[in-house]
């Protein structure tokens, strides 16, 4: 966002920087894991189904449009980003080839494309899927239903990018207003699945938590005991792609008795994720960045 808008345009070779950078840090964990999962069913120590649509996992299609639950699952967000980061840049790269005179506004127009797409997406399709009582496949982890969950931070972005004056302004009001909506929100939350919940629900949210960013973002990191922050910011990535994964070998494979079975198993198995994360980090995704940082130019 600072160099589109300190640049004043947008080209090809800006768009394959970007790209290579956020390829060299999401990629290798997560062909990493993908392969783990695939080794671990294939030999039986951990459940799912190795069918035909396999390789969909390898271009993040395996929730695009249809749901999946069979193997790998924590893997439906990193496919919304995916397809948010590669297809936001390229049709906002066509936007400033078309209107070369109104970048800003062509900024403006595609995340209004992101926001509003994904909701008319969901109220058309919400009739079918009340039905099928799939809420959770078929809603919340569906790339075509969720894209909009990242536009609004990156709205939030181009507002504090292009209007700094304002995002400063209304920090306060917009965090009161932002903890009240999330408030609500988590109280509705109930079963059985409204129209609601399908629908404007999923927008709702995420404008809530973006209401939230501008008084985060002007918080001085030097205020805050930045060490273990940092620390778990930096194998966070590494935290999301093993702990599902060790949490079905501990329910597999360990079985406490009592309480206070359960309480050690518990932190026995969060002390497994923390240095299973680590090491990934470590091992593989820190090389890739300094590799990243290498060959990248920006």
């Amino acid at each position: 966002m600072k160099t589109i808008r300190e640049s004043g345009t947008f080209s090809v070779k800006m768009l394959w920087t970007f790209l290579q950078r956020r390829w060299f840090r999401t990629l290798p964990n997560y062909f990493l894991f993908l392969l783990l999962n695939i080794t671990l069913i294939y030999f039986g120590f951990i459940s799912g189904d190795l069918n035909k649509f396999l390789l969909l996992f390898f271009v993040f299609l395996q929730n695009f449009c249809y749901p999946f639950a069979y193997l790998f699952t924590e893997s439906w967000s990193l496919s919304v980003e995916e397809w948010f980061y590669f297809s936001f840049p390229l049709l906002l790269l066509a936007g400033y080839i078309l209107f070369r005179k109104q970048q800003q506004l062509v900024f403006g127009a595609v995340i209004l494309i992101y926001l509003l797409g994904p909701l008319i997406y969901r109220t058309c399709t919400s009739s079918l899927i009340i039905e099928d009582g799939q809420y959770d496949l078929f809603f919340r982890k569906l790339v075509l239903t969720r894209l909009d969950s990242i536009g609004y931070g990156v709205a939030g972005a181009f507002i504090n990018s292009y209007f700094p004056i304002l995002w400063k302004r209304i920090a306060y009001y917009a965090f009161g207003i932002g903890l009240l909506l999330l408030a609500w929100l988590c109280r509705i939350h109930t079963d059985p699945v409204t129209h609601f919940l399908q629908t404007i629900y999923f927008s709702l949210m995420s404008f809530a938590i973006a209401l939230l960013l501008p008084l985060l973002s002007g918080m001085k990191t030097e205020s805050i005991p930045g060490r273990p922050f940092r620390f778990v910011s930096r194998i966070s990535y590494a935290l999301y792609l093993c702990n599902m994964l060790i949490v079905q070998l501990f329910v597999k494979y360990l079985h406490p008795q009592g309480r206070v079975g359960d309480m050690l198993n518990f932190l026995l198995c969060w002390v497994t994720v923390f240095i299973a994360a680590l090491l990934v980090y470590a091992l593989v995704e820190a090389p890739f960045l300094r590799m990243r940082d290498k060959v990248v130019s920006i």
